[in-house]
């Protein structure tokens, strides 16, 4: 029996990102996602209080990996950051790890969450890479560090957009628009 329930949740779970992917937490339903689970609406109350509930289960996981990574870059002294680029290289690895084993889920988080709890989490990674921009800048200014920030954060929402079914294209796309980017900040120093 425990298999069973196990099997339907990772159904609900499933059907849960593919319709909060297609229609986001806003238009998305619970009937198109127990059409989708193939089991009736009333059965994923069983499991799940409700859509928030079940928006929770499927990027949760991801959320705390993005806030985990903005909160070890502040521990971090700047000095340290600023004279080392294997510190900048492992942000940019570990994030791209994350966020491409969880590519739907960083899409429906940063893309898809409006009218959720995680609707400002979009926000929240602009403002951290804000920061990490304006820390590799010679000279700090937050204004500019802000709008490079929102478009390296919507040109890595397009990447993944784009190549969702090639994760070596989309990897290496990443890999090579990130370090181009802080290169060039670097360059300036």
């Amino acid at each position: 029996m425990k298999l069973k329930k196990d099997n339907v949740r990772k159904d609900i779970l499933e059907a849960s990102k593919q319709e909060f992917f297609i229609n986001g937490y806003k238009e998305a339903n619970m009937r198109s996602i127990a059409e989708r689970a193939h089991i009736t609406p009333g059965n994923i109350y069983r499991y799940y209080a409700s859509k928030e509930d079940l928006f929770d289960a499927v990027v949760g996981k991801i959320n705390k990996t993005i806030s985990s990574v903005t909160r070890l870059e502040t521990m971090i002294p700047q000095s340290a950051l600023l004279t080392s680029k294997n510190m900048i290289d492992f942000f940019i690895s570990f994030a791209l790890d994350s966020i491409i084993k969880y590519k739907y889920e960083t899409i429906i988080l940063l893309s898809r969450s409006k009218g959720s709890k995680y609707e400002k989490s979009v926000e929240t990674f602009v403002e951290f890479t804000a920061q990490s921009i304006d820390k590799t800048r010679e000279k700090s200014n937050i204004e500019l560090s802000e709008i490079l920030a929102r478009s390296v954060v919507r040109t890595e929402i397009d990447i993944l957009e784009k190549y969702i079914d090639d994760e070596d294209k989309m990897k290496n796309l990443s890999l090579e628009f990130l370090n181009t980017v802080f290169a060039s900040f670097n360059q300036s120093r």
